[in-house]
């Protein structure tokens, strides 16, 4: 049901597959939103929306609630969680890149970053 995605074990060369495989420089945040199967991905997890929304290096990290995630999610989902994350830290990087990394900017991508450990530990 969900597209397949591999990616590097590096964030920076995840980061770079992410822009380019799923076309994030021309979609943006709210054109990957609209994706078919994140739009799926969303409706069969609404936590994940959760977690993305509220991770931050200041609020917290959702870690715990990452794993617990891939615990309860079919195996064969966790490919999609995965690209999932990838791409939210792809886009952090990217904003970060024509904002700046003032205001408090960079709390998410730091907290993408070490979700993006997690979920290469978990699912690799």
């Amino acid at each position: 049901m969900f597209p397949v995605f591999t990616w590097s074990a590096n964030a920076d060369t995840a980061i770079a597959e992410a822009l380019e495989k799923l076309n994030l420089v021309s979609l943006g945040w709210k054109g990957f939103e609209d994706l078919e199967w994140v739009r799926a991905l969303k409706e069969k997890y609404p936590v994940i929306d959760q977690i993305a929304t509220n991770t931050s290096t200041i609020s917290g990290i959702r870690l715990a609630e990452v794993k617990a995630l891939l615990i309860l999610a079919d195996a064969c989902d966790h490919s999609a969680i995965r690209s999932y994350f990838v791409a939210k830290m792809a886009l952090e990087k990217l904003s970060c890149a024509r904002n700046g990394a003032g205001a408090g900017m960079g709390d998410k991508l730091g907290a993408y970053l070490q979700i993006f450990e997690t979920t290469t530990a978990l699912v690799g």
